[in-house]
């Protein structure tokens, strides 16, 4: 084995507990559980449409290269829907996650009740974005895609806030 290749691998320990300690800078621990078609796009971080609402989207600065996404998804139907996934051009990823204990996981989608509520937040469920492009800044603003099961996809505009933000409890 070349001698690069064996250094590397002796750091892969070292770098996952750096990766580790960036996800809990960002909020990833705590614990919790768990019509048109058109694109929705709104310049802050609170869009509706017929069956969905969102608000209080945010990303805290990141400390590393990842970073979770946090917001509030309200469905007005009377049929259930799911978060399916993410699109976010300033990351490689954008991944879902569950936060059950104090293990967390990738999911493929989250549930959304009919009228009913997903909460992503510090310590539960959340979006995790990897490989990020760009360094995220307090007062930014980024792209975000969502992608549901039922609904049509919603685009949003994103601040990215202080990494020490905590939204206003409701």
């Amino acid at each position: 084995m070349p001698r690069t290749a064996t250094r590397t691998a002796r750091l892969a320990p070292a770098i996952c507990v750096l990766a580790a300690a960036a996800l809990a800078l960002t909020g990833c621990g705590g614990s919790s559980k768990d019509s048109t078609g058109a694109k929705n796009r709104t310049s802050s971080s609170a869009v509706s449409q017929e069956r969905l609402h969102i608000s209080g989207a945010y990303i805290p600065e990141p400390a590393m290269g990842m970073a979770g996404g946090f917001m509030s998804i309200e469905n007005n139907s009377s049929m259930a829907d799911r978060l399916q996934s993410v699109g976010a051009d300033f990351a490689e990823k954008a991944q879902l996650h569950e936060t059950v204990g104090n293990e967390m996981h990738q999911v493929s989608a989250l549930g959304i009740p009919a009228h009913g509520r997903l909460e992503l937040k510090h310590g539960g469920n959340h979006i995790m974005f990897m490989g990020l492009k760009k360094k995220l800044k307090t007062g930014d603003s980024v792209v975000l895609t969502l992608h549901f099961a039922d609904s049509p996809d919603i685009e949003l505009n994103v601040p990215v806030k202080d990494k020490t933000y905590q939204p206003r409890k409701r």
